[in-house]
């Protein structure tokens, strides 16, 4: 690498689709909720693949109809296992070990795949910040989960993604970079609420498709 800036990785973990999102099951009468994950998906994966620094992004899935859709969009699809289905911590220990063994020194940054009004200069601009941290976490806009992790250890971390993750990750000695973060980072969409905020800051152009 030749600066602090070069050489990131994102890993989005993807949900299997029918069970993603079920706060939002009614929400739209003209979109389900797995139609609503997969938008969010791709709008995550069309931003971050356009972001300078970032040499490669990791689509998570077990989905088979949604991957060619990402590849098109410049990720890389890494099947999930089907006895990890259902531990996204499991799921992101996995990746993560696949990423190092082919890129041993690169920089990792995990990022949930409902954040559907991020923007490529959102997640620039924080990864630009963050750079001189090894292991940092970025809360969600609830304060309480967790939108973001980086790793730039260049072993595998253990994540606490679930309940009350924000508390778990810096208990875990994740240094805390939420005033990094811009909204469009924190906002991941899990309620009718969040969508509605979502639609007022901005989504994505597969998103709003879908929802207009």
């Amino acid at each position: 690498m030749s600066n602090n800036t070069e050489g990131w990785t994102v890993i989005i973990p993807i949900k299997p689709l029918p069970i993603a999102k079920s706060r939002l099951e009614g929400t739209r009468r003209n979109a389900s909720t797995a139609d609503l994950a997969r938008a969010f998906a791709k709008d995550l994966v069309a931003a971050t693949t356009h972001v300078a620094f970032v040499d490669q992004v990791i689509a998570v899935t077990s989905e088979s109809t949604l991957a060619p859709e990402l590849i098109s969009l410049g990720a890389t699809v890494l099947d999930e296992p089907n006895q990890l289905t259902g531990d996204l911590n499991a799921v992101l220990d996995y990746a993560q070990r696949q990423v190092l063994s082919q890129h041993p020194h690169c920089a990792i940054a995990i990022v949930t795949a409902d954040l559907a009004t991020i923007q490529a200069r959102s997640l620039e601009s924080f990864l630009v910040g963050a750079a001189n941290c090894k292991t940092g976490y970025v809360a969600d806009h609830s304060g309480s989960g967790t939108s973001v992790l980086i790793n730039r250890t260049g072993h595998v971390v253990a994540t606490a993604f679930g309940a009350r993750s924000a508390d778990a990750h810096r208990e875990r000695g994740f240094d805390d970079l939420t005033e990094l973060a811009d909204a469009r980072l924190r906002l991941d969409i899990d309620t009718p609420e969040d969508l509605e905020s979502a639609i007022a800051i901005g989504l994505g152009a597969a998103t709003r498709r879908l929802i207009e």
